[in-house]
């Protein structure tokens, strides 16, 4: 199925996204990203092989405006290592490489409006408490690397404050700590500001 709708911003239309879907699991690309042709396949066999998998994300290729291989990149599979370099800002495994369990994603709140950047680490993050992640060690997507990329703008502040703003949430609520996004009197901006 097809859907339409206005620009929203990607974090609403993400949520949009979820709210539409049928299936188990939620294969996740961005438009100027490829995957290869049996990376669903690949995804969904492995998410049968091992109990409470809610994620798993693949290595991938970098690529060039022209579709150039530049680079090949692979990540750790085990959870542990992978919640480390989520909650430290180490490199991670694209956003377009997810597949994830929709159930679990809507239990912990989807992906969460404050964040204009950095939504995946933060839902990652929150994931985890519901299962394990994991990464296959095959380069099943190509990202594109270019300059116009969001990411890459005002080089990339924006992306590392969101990035602690979800690393200092996951670390509060593992010491029982109040979620800066749970309290009524902030809806993000303090926070931001904050950490910024």
């Amino acid at each position: 199925r097809i859907f339409n709708k206005e620009n929203s911003g990607l974090t609403h239309s993400l949520n949009y996204g979820l709210s539409k879907a049928r299936g188990e699991w939620i294969a996740r690309i961005d438009a100027d990203d490829m995957c290869a042709p049996d990376r669903f396949l690949r995804q969904l066999q492995y998410s049968r092989s091992e109990e409470d998998l809610v994620l798993i994300g693949s290595g991938l290729f970098i690529i060039d405006d022209h579709g150039n291989q530049i680079k090949t990149v692979r990540y750790p599979k085990k959870h542990k290592r992978l919640i480390r370099s989520l909650s430290k800002g180490l490199p991670f495994f694209p956003h377009s490489s997810a597949f994830f369990k929709l159930e679990n994603a809507l239990e912990v709140g989807g992906y969460r409006a404050e964040f204009k950047r950095s939504q995946d680490q933060d839902l990652w993050l929150r994931l985890s408490s519901k299962g394990k992640i994991t990464c296959l060690n095959k380069s099943l997507v190509s990202i594109r690397k270019h300059s116009e990329q969001i990411s890459n703008e005002n080089l990339g502040k924006k992306q590392h404050i969101y990035s602690y703003m979800a690393m200092t949430s996951y670390f509060l609520n593992l010491i029982g700590r109040e979620d800066p996004f749970k309290s009524e009197e902030d809806d993000g901006r303090k926070f931001y500001k904050f950490v910024n």
